[in-house]
């Protein structure tokens, strides 16, 4: 029987009794003295839980593995918290070991669902309640109909495989009236839609650097660049790869190659396109697209 709703997800199940203990926890002294590690606290144990369900609404197992990627940092941030509050005594030795634990325990279950759904990526798959168990994670045999490559649905029936000749004519008549229409319209805005694309790529390819971190234990050095994601660049111990569906890195919307730097001068590793005129600096069109901070448009910046 396929999941239907996310409260059947184990990791979930078990990061909802992890919020429960965090809250219980901090309700009691000497974590009232704290405030502001409580918050936190409060904060990463909210976010594991939130994350495994707002993942299950998404289109495909892809971004799902997104969403599970951020609850799994929300849930290693909730440990080092708790290393703190033990250390500043804010947390009783006994009370620490049940909620690193009860941590520990959530993200076994969400590395195996990581895991489970990476087996499948750009196929179609069936998500059902085994996944909840670690001895039973293979995709049923026996009802093919229900397999959709949307986590918790169902393929109601078989799709059309084309369309008539009559079909397409109406199709490509109706886009070239859509064109005279707003045609004007939508051009003005190329610039701005290549400049959005841009950006989109910079967080899909974080995306998988973190995957690629997950298995292999660091992101690729400069030398290595972004072509470790889809080939192992000199046997890398755990590389599972590809971590992306194209065979060859994507260039920018402009054409020129992005550029990868790790360790980066502003975090882990630096990711940047130099927009439409290819060199650092400019304004507008040419302006430069990074991982660590979103679009300028004007005044205001879009993150």
């Amino acid at each position: 029987m396929a999941i239907q709703r996310f409260e059947e997800i184990q990791a979930w199940q078990e990061a909802r009794a992890l919020a429960s203990m965090v809250y219980d926890a901090l309700e009691r002294s000497p974590f009232k003295k704290d405030l502001s590690l409580g918050d936190q606290l409060r904060r990463a144990a909210i976010s594991v839980m939130a994350n495994i369900a707002e993942g299950f609404g998404s289109q495909s197992n892809k971004e799902f593995i997104r969403f599970l990627y951020i609850a799994l940092r929300s849930c290693s941030e909730l440990q080092s918290h708790l290393y703190l509050g033990l250390d500043r005594e804010s947390v009783e030795k006994e009370q620490f070991d049940k909620l690193f634990h009860q941590s520990d325990l959530v993200r076994h279950l969400i590395l195996g669902f990581i895991k489970y759904l990476k087996k499948f990526k750009g196929q179609a798959t069936n998500l059902t309640e085994d996944h909840n168990n670690e001895d039973n994670r293979r995709l049923s045999s026996e009802e093919p109909a229900a397999l959709n490559s949307e986590p918790g649905t169902r393929n109601l029936e078989p799709r059309r495989s084309g369309f008539t000749l009559i079909e397409l004519l109406v199709v490509i008549i109706i886009i070239g009236l859509l064109a005279a229409l707003v045609g004007p319209k939508l051009f003005g805005r190329v610039g701005k839609g290549k400049q959005a694309a841009a950006q989109a790529q910079i967080e899909l390819f974080g995306a998988a650097l973190d995957n690629f971190r997950l298995d292999v234990g660091r992101y690729p050095t400069s030398d290595e660049g972004l072509r470790a994601l889809l080939v192992n660049p000199g046997a890398i111990e755990n590389w599972d790869g590809s971590y992306l569906k194209k065979e060859e890195i994507p260039l920018d919307p402009w054409g020129h190659p992005y550029v990868y730097k790790s360790p980066g001068e502003h975090g882990d590793y630096d990711i940047l396109s130099y927009g439409g005129d290819g060199v650092a600096g400019g304004e507008g069109e040419n302006q430069d697209l990074v991982s660590w901070k979103g679009i300028k448009r004007g005044s205001e910046r879009i993150e």
